[in-house]
């Protein structure tokens, strides 16, 4: 494991990710925070370096994880000239932790690709493997996570059986006068695929109808 990483944004969030992959065996290089006090006491503890400017971090680390409070901070560390973070980032790794907008992502991602650094790619087995970890974990990761992956919807339940059942939950539930969101949400992607005539796939096929590109490949 010879990826140096730097942190910034240590809290109790960030603080504890450092402390964890520094017990895996990560080398944790340096920490930073707007409260120099936060990194000096993280950075002792770690025994690294306790930045004082974001470009600091990106010089001693090769993966930059960034934990940062709301869009306002994500954008002055990613857009700050004179000693910022994206300074000599070229081949360096940014890899945002914080739940930020979208168009605090998008910028960001802008940011870095100029300044030579990440793709924005995710590897779908590893975003599987992690989600399976968290709070974001769902038994259908387990059932079809892989199957929607690889695009393998050999038929075991169809999306036309998943469109009919979803259905009959959603009315029931309305009858019972009860607000549900993501039943109705689950029989409009379900009723789709029947349209699109896709419903003879199993319902792992829901994926065709998001991620980006693959519904018009699926047609040719």
């Amino acid at each position: 494991m010879t990826e140096r990483i730097g942190f910034v944004g240590v809290g109790r969030m960030g603080s504890n990710m450092a402390r964890r992959l520094k017990d895996c065996g990560y080398p944790v290089t340096a920490a930073y925070d707007v409260r120099s006090d936060a990194a000096e006491a993280l950075a002792q503890e770690l025994g690294c370096r306790a930045a004082t400017t974001l470009s600091e971090v990106t010089e001693s680390a090769d993966v930059i994880i960034t934990v940062v409070t709301d869009d306002k901070a994500m954008a002055k560390i990613f857009t700050s000239k004179k000693g910022g973070l994206l300074h000599k980032a070229a081949g360096k790794l940014f890899i945002n932790c914080a739940t930020v907008s979208p168009e605090a992502q998008i910028s960001a991602y802008k940011a870095a690709k100029k300044a030579g650094a990440d793709a924005l790619g995710l590897d779908l087995a590893m975003v599987r493997e992690v989600f399976s970890q968290t709070g974001a974990n769902a038994r259908v990761l387990q059932t079809d996570g892989e199957d929607m992956q690889n695009r393998e919807h050999s038929c075991f339940f169809s999306a036309a059986h998943a469109a009919k059942d979803s259905g009959l939950a959603l009315t029931l539930g309305k009858q019972k006068k009860l607000e549900l969101p993501l039943a109705a949400a689950t029989t409009k992607q379900y009723l789709r695929m029947v349209k699109l005539g896709l419903g003879e796939l199993d319902k792992s096929g829901v994926a065709e109808l998001t991620f980006k590109g693959r519904l018009k490949r699926k047609k040719k």
